[in-house]
This record gives C-alpha cells, sequence and structure tokens, in this order.
C-alpha cells in the first residue's frame, strides 16, 4: 500500500483475519482514481431500519461460516476484472445495493472496531492482533486497512499511521475482544474512532487522545449547562 499510495486517489485494503501463522490478514489491495469519463447513475438508493436489518433473529455469520464466506469473496475477486469504471454514486457508496451483508448478521447485529496505530508500531501489533483474535475466538466479517496522515486534535479520528478496521458478530466475546485491543491502542500510542464505538469508556479515552482535557474544558464552557446532551457524552464524562 505504501509502494502504491502515490498517484491514486484512494486507497484501501480487504483481508481475512480468521486465516492463521503465515496466511493471518492475506488479502487484497484495492486502488482509486478518478476517470474522466461521465458515467450516469441510475441505481436507486437503499435504506436500512431497526425493523428490516436483520434476515433472521440469529447470525448466519459465524466461525463456520465465515471463513467458507470470505475465502469464496477473495476468489470472486482475483478472477474478476482487475479493472472497472465505476459511476460516481456506486464508487462512494460501494455497500448500496449489498444490504444483505448488514441482514447475515442477525438481529443482534455486529460490533465495528476502528484502531490508528503509528507506522513505527504497526509491525509489531500485528502477532498481537492475531493472538487477541485466536484467544477469544471471534469470527471476523470484515478488515480493512488504510493509510492516515494528519494530527489527532481534540477526539477526533485523525492522525498518521496505519487504519485498521474490523467487524465481528456482535457475541460476548467480541466486547472482550475489543476491550485487549483497547490496551494494545494506548500501549502503542494509538486512538479509536469514537463514532463507530459504543463501549469505550471515559477512562480510556483519556489515555488514548492527549487533548481529552482540553476538549472537556472548551465544551464545558460552550455549553455549561448541557443543553446539547447525548448517550455518548454522557459516557465518555463531558
Amino acid at each position: 500500500m505504501e509502494e502504491k499510495v502515490l498517484g491514486v486517489d484512494y486507497l484501501y485494503s480487504w483481508n481475512d483475519l480468521n486465516l492463521r501463522g503465515s496466511s493471518f490478514g492475506k488479502g487484497i489491495v484495492y486502488t482509486e482514481t478518478f476517470a474522466q469519463d461521465n458515467i450516469p447513475s441510475s441505481a436507486p438508493f437503499h435504506h436500512l431500519s431497526a425493523q428490516n436489518r436483520p434476515l433472521f433473529n440469529f447470525s448466519l455469520f459465524n466461525a463456520y461460516t465465515l471463513p467458507v464466506v470470505l475465502a469464496g469473496y477473495q476468489i470472486k475477486e482475483r478472477i474478476s476484472q482487475a479493472e472497472v469504471c465505476l459511476d460516481l454514486n456506486t464508487a462512494a457508496f460501494p455497500i448500496n445495493g449489498k444490504e444483505i451483508y448488514f441482514k447475515l448478521f442477525g438481529k443482534r447485529g455486529f460490533r465495528e472496531y476502528q484502531m490508528l496505530l503509528p507506522r513505527n508500531k504497526w509491525e509489531d501489533a500485528i502477532p498481537i492482533i492475531e493472538n487477541t483474535i485466536k484467544k477469544y475466538q471471534v469470527p471476523t466479517a470484515l478488515c480493512s486497512l488504510k493509510l492516515f496522515q494528519g494530527t489527532t486534535e481534540y477526539l477526533n479520528f485523525c492522525g498518521s499511521g496505519v487504519c485498521l478496521v474490523i467487524d465481528v458478530p456482535a457475541i460476548p466475546n467480541a466486547l472482550l475482544l475489543y476491550q485487549e485491543l483497547d490496551e494494545l491502542v494506548i500501549k502503542c500510542g494509538g486512538i479509536v474512532n469514537l463514532s463507530k464505538d459504543s463501549r469505550l469508556s471515559a477512562q480510556a479515552i483519556r489515555h488514548m487522545f492527549p487533548e481529552y482535557q482540553k476538549f472537556v474544558t472548551k465544551i464545558q464552557m460552550r455549553d455549561p449547562n448541557k443543553r446539547f446532551d447525548s448517550e455518548l457524552r454522557r459516557r465518555i464524562e463531558i
């Protein structure tokens, strides 16, 4: 990905974290570049609601089915056309029309985790991530990497390093997995994406974000009576 980052407009990967040993994280890198072609979009936008999201009360994604599904996806991608030209709506919203992904998680749904680790900590973090997933026996439905460059300010999800995204079924061990990954993030001097996380504690956030107290002070000065309140604000003690 570092070799391909120059000269492209968008870069990300798809990885399989259900594999073990030297195959752990095997996947595909995608590059995207804006073209001059004017391709009209006719694809309708779909939506999900609490009522129509689950396909069944139980999840069809589990430790037995996910390795098969992901192996099939990887084969499909490798034999498909290497280069395609898409309209802007399809490229910008690739999950549109593929809502079955969410439905297959069942009524409980899934939990997503996004971490951003400094580049110089990434190599050392990989075996720890693998061992932690193996320890809690949590199957992963999605993993993706992106390269970030920027500066962390307040509680925003920005900085320089490697962004790792993980989707897992909402099973009890998922919370234990993410809690241990929090410890790794803190140890490596990384951060997590608060907009994707509904369980991170204020204590963990204090350790991850250097400007946590600065953010708290400015919010309290702006809104001392908490006219704008939310579950997130209460949970992270702002």
